[in-house]
């Protein structure tokens, strides 16, 4: 691949250039990348989240204080009276109560259980989303760096291109002044060095555009004129690839997670129906004094002490639970296909890459053959042009299609190392 680029380099002063390759534009834009950090986060929300489910096997403990100023409008004496959950008191006087309340969940048969699972799953879903934003990153890295590559490599070959169609214009003039060419092959020779600076200036313009795309991901500033892309591991073409693990895809991993929660969900639904049981405490002091706040404070004391169990059984709640276990049944159901669809088309994918390797294997193994006969005809025209039989013009348009056709290879090899990546990434799952 780089025997072409030796050529074109012959003659030409080397300057200084900001070097750039694959790996470490990756390793860049997975440092940078905010979707990573986001997605990071959200995983770290996730393991929060456990915690705050975990609560659920603790028991609640509450202090509560109260101070307030009884007034009474009724002279006679009146007994207490409740009226619904209002209970309303007899007498004038300053009053303060201290309590402490405490409550555990003794049995749920299962439920805390099942919703630290769902927490847990959702945990997992965040994850795979952090490691799919990470693939993704990494395959759409591969495509940009190849398409500057590729639009790289065109300008090298097309500054060669310009040089010898520079040396064939030059040589046609002083035939034409000769007399020995017509001012028409002047003309041609003119064309081709206008369509190599043409060529030229359209693909510094798509690299410039390319460049701008990585240095989004990168956050780095990239000069068109002074970057030097280094090529793909040729070695990797050599590398065996296994079959793509599809069922460790990220995308495999994030519906697995989400329908194991949904059954989390449904066998919590499930246990609505059975008893809750908890156990409650209430610790209480009590102090008044009809004159005196401060008093009322002082004659704080101990007042009641219960510890009892409280059980909670729902008898009737219009269907509503039965319907949300039909709905979180049908929910999990649909991840189920969505994770088929998603196989499906990761399979679909893998193929697709496959396709593109051995496909581009063939084509340039027929470009490589071209490229043999073109140095074949290019050597004998250097034999012919050595002797005198044939002008250095000839000579020279044979360099400028050789190079056209090197330059068309090495845009194959980009692609099927390219795709031969991509491959490796989604075998990896």
């Amino acid at each position: 691949m780089a025997s072409i680029f030796l050529i074109l380099s012959l003659g030409q002063p080397l300057a200084l250039a900001d070097t750039l390759d694959l790996e470490t534009i990756t390793q860049q834009a997975i440092e940078r990348s905010f979707a990573l950090k986001i997605a990071q986060v959200d995983v770290k929300i996730g393991k929060v989240s456990e915690k705050v489910v975990k609560a659920d096997y603790y028991p609640t403990i509450k202090a509560s204080l109260n101070m307030e100023r009884l007034k009474s409008f009724q002279s006679q004496v009146q007994p207490v009276v409740a009226v619904n959950n209002t209970v309303l008191p007899y007498g004038t006087r300053f009053q303060n109560s201290v309590g402490v309340n405490a409550q555990y969940n003794l049995l749920d048969f299962g439920i805390r259980k099942r919703k630290l699972n769902m927490a847990q799953q959702e945990t997992h879903v965040k994850a795979a989303v952090y490691f799919q934003a990470l693939r993704d990153l990494r395959l759409k890295l591969i495509d940009l760096y190849a398409d500057a590559l590729s639009s790289y490599r065109m300008i090298q070959a097309n500054e060669a291109i310009l040089k010898l169609a520079q040396r064939g214009y030059q040589l046609k003039k002083r035939l034409y002044t000769a007399g020995t060419h017509s001012k028409v092959d002047v003309a041609e020779e003119a064309v081709q060095v206008a369509q190599a600076m043409d060529t030229i200036q359209v693909y510094r313009e798509k690299l410039a555009e390319q460049l701008e795309n990585l240095a989004y991901y990168t956050h780095e500033t990239y000069d068109p004129q002074s970057v030097d892309l280094t090529d793909f591991q040729a070695e990797e073409t050599n590398l065996p690839v296994g079959p793509a693990n599809l069922e460790n895809s990220p995308e495999a991993r994030q519906l697995d997670a989400q329908i194991t929660e949904k059954q989390a969900e449904i066998e919590m639904l499930q246990r609505q129906y059975m008893p809750q049981v908890s156990l409650y405490s209430y610790y209480n002091m009590y102090g008044s004094d009809t004159n005196s706040w401060s008093k009322s404070i002082g004659n704080l004391a101990q007042r009641t002490v219960s510890l009892g169990l409280n059980v909670n059984l729902p008898l009737f709640d219009g269907f509503k639970n039965q319907a949300n276990i039909q709905k979180a049944k049908l929910e999990q159901e649909k991840l189920r296909l969505q994770k088929e669809e998603k196989l499906a088309q990761l399979s679909q994918q893998v193929r697709l890459y496959q396709s593109q390797v051995e496909g581009q294997g063939v084509t340039l193994k027929t470009k490589a053959t071209l490229i043999n006969s073109t140095q074949d005809k290019l050597n004998l025209v250097e034999r012919l042009s050595d002797q005198q039989v044939v002008d250095q013009g000839q000579l020279i348009k044979e360099h400028i299609a050789r190079i056209q056709k090197q330059v068309d290879a090495e845009k194959v090899m980009i692609e099927q190392l390219a795709a031969l990546k991509k491959l490796k990434i989604l075998a990896e799952g």
